[in-house]
């Protein structure tokens, strides 16, 4: 980026927008900017007033520095002078409740000669605060500007020192940014990129610790100097660089909002949605040839040569880009399917989960790929897992979401990785809260469903004490067919772990699972599983979904199908059985007792 050219621009297009509020609303956006530009006058003054007082109070006679003060009038002028700073505090909390005020009214002028549809109160308060972030734009110029010229006239070699300072930072900040926008920033581009605040303060500081030296330089080595105007300097220098701070990472938040508030300014201006700055990299640094160089470089590196072909496949899981590779042997001609999988920024974390998971239970023991690689590309964190071939949605309908679902629920998570989980995150008994359930009232339309909701919230106690002595398993969640392939062994291989969560068995039981279906799967889990409840049969695998579906409803507002599930619950035998439920654990308790359950 060339933030010489980036600069300019936004100069211009400042004003173009400025332009269009006082065009618009001329008296409002003039007073906006003069309520901005007295906050900032008058919160210096707030600090500086005081000062003088101290000095003069403090001081025998009338300092030298204070040479229009009159010693007989030394008492009068420190009163005055109190008065003054009071009245300048008091000033800038009107003049920012007048901003305020301002900034409401004037949008709704603003967006209403935009467009004339209505508009959502969505947009009409980001255009209250877009339009008081360009009016504090301009008042925090015109405040630059001014201090500008009262350090002129008080101290102009300080003045000329740090322009020449400042224009020396704004020069390097104009190289570290040439790589900002690029698919592999460098060091100094991505510090800008990502701690664009941190940039400045240090900026600022070099700044502000350059100006004092420069000032205390006179009194310590030189022949002295005003003292007043020294106070007077540090304090514009101080509230000088606050102000550039603040217009340099406003004009970047209002950058990245450029269209969308164009849309909202200008009437010629439609919303049109950019593709993100994430996908733009993803097509440069993985188009087909860098993609196909860069998986097959790969496979050299593990002495695994060969010709692959890369193609795209269309991502529906939360991660930022799939490739389905096909790596053909140059001895056999065989052919092998592997999937490369690929994250950015925000979904490295998905990664940092699924690495997490498979510290604690190997990949192999869950319906797992085998991670053949993992690669930095860019800003892109990326991994190459075997594949295999995609399952069908019919047959997944009819019997591969049993059989994985079966799978999943007889492993039975590490007691480590449950008693860390459960520090972090809530079990479903402990999501299922009486604030959950009393979002229902709403829907109560019927002396029934007012029974229906009475009688959970009575027994809500008891049904989560059932749901707490369910066997938890690894659950994958938003599981679709397009996750699962079945792989060269024959078996099934889900695509993705990153989303995983802790789960008791029967949280999703599969669309294709009858009572006699969910029966064979009671005999299997007794076989295969030890932690299963006494009794364990098919009403605890529905007891365990009709709260996992009462929870997902009531977080959908679906409030109506909830009172239906609830009064399918409640007809539960396991909610009124009569030997004791185990005790339902307390969401303030320690969460180290939970993990020892």
């Amino acid at each position: 980026m060339n933030l010489l050219t980036a600069t300019g621009r936004f100069g211009v297009w400042v004003a173009r927008v400025l332009f269009v509020f006082v065009w618009v609303r001329p008296l409002t956006t003039l007073g906006l900017v003069l309520s901005l530009l007295t906050q900032r006058v008058t919160n210096l003054l707030a600090f500086l007033l005081p000062l003088k007082i101290i000095l003069l109070a403090g001081s025998d006679g009338v300092p030298r520095y204070f040479p229009f003060i009159d010693p007989s009038q030394k008492m009068d002028w420190i009163i005055g002078l109190a008065v003054a700073a009071v009245v300048s505090y008091i000033l800038s909390l009107i003049a920012a409740a007048v901003s305020e005020k301002l900034a409401a009214a004037g949008s709704v002028d603003i967006l209403r000669d935009a467009s004339e549809l209505a508009t959502a109160g969505d947009d009409r308060e980001k255009a209250r605060q877009r339009y008081r972030d360009f009016g504090d734009i301009c008042a925090a110029s015109l405040f630059v500007l001014g201090g500008g010229a009262v350090l002129a006239l008080i101290n102009l070699p300080l003045l000329v020192f740090l322009s020449a300072l400042l224009a020396v930072q704004y020069l390097v900040s104009v190289l570290a940014a040439i790589t900002v926008t690029s698919p592999v920033p460098n060091v100094w581009g991505r510090l800008l990129r990502d701690k664009l605040g941190s940039w400045l303060a240090v900026m600022a500081a070099i700044t502000f610790l350059a100006g004092f030296f420069f000032l205390l330089y006179p009194f310590v080595w030189g022949e002295g100097g005003n003292l007043l105007f020294a106070i007077i300097s540090v304090l514009m220098l101080r509230h000088i660089l606050a102000a550039l701070s603040q217009i340099a990472t406003k004009g970047v938040a209002l950058t990245q909002q450029k269209l969308a508030i164009n849309a909202l300014v200008f009437r010629d201006h439609q919303l049109q949605e950019n593709e993100r700055k994430e996908r733009q990299d993803l097509r440069q640094l993985f188009d087909k040839p860098s993609r196909e160089a860069l998986v097959a470089g790969e496979f050299a590196k593990l002495g695994r040569p060969g010709s692959v072909v890369v193609r795209w496949q269309d991502c529906l899981a939360r991660r930022t880009g799939d490739f389905h590779v096909i790596r053909t042997d140059p001895g056999t001609g065989a052919e092998e399917p592997y999937q490369l999988q690929v994250y950015d920024r925000k979904a490295r974390s998905q990664l940092e989960k699924e690495d997490y998971l498979f510290e604690h239970l190997p990949a192999s023991v869950l319906p797992a790929p085998v991670t053949v690689s993992r690669l930095e590309v860019g800003e892109f964190a990326a991994q190459l897992c075997t594949y295999g071939e995609p399952v069908t949605g019919k047959d997944w309908k009819r019997w591969v979401e049993s059989e994985v679902y079966l799978q999943l629920w007889a492993v039975p998570p590490p007691p480590r990785l449950v008693e860390v989980y459960v520090r972090y995150q809530p079990l479903l008994a402990e999501r299922l809260t009486d604030d959950l359930i009393q979002r229902l009232e709403v829907a109560v339309d019927t002396s029934d469903e007012a029974r229906c909701l009475a009688q959970l919230r009575m027994l809500r106690g008891t049904l989560c004490a059932r749901l707490m002595a369910m066997p938890l398993y690894v659950h994958k969640q938003r599981l679709r067919p397009y996750d699962v392939v079945v792989n060269k062994a024959g078996g099934y291989s889900i695509m993705g772990w990153g989303d995983w969560s802790l789960e008791p068995i029967g949280a999703v039981i599969p669309g294709g699972m009858n009572d006699k279906d969910l029966a064979a799967a009671v005999v299997t889990l007794q076989e295969v599983r030890d932690d299963l409840p006494a009794g364990f049969g098919p009403e605890h695998l529905h007891l365990v979904r009709g709260c996992w579906d009462l929870e997902q409803q009531v977080k959908a507002g679906k409030y109506k199908a909830a009172l239906e599930t609830a009064a399918q619950l409640l007809g539960n035998p396991l909610i009124h059985a009569d030997d004791p439920p185990v005790e339902v654990m307390d969401s303030n308790r320690d969460r180290d007792e939970r993990g020892r359950m």
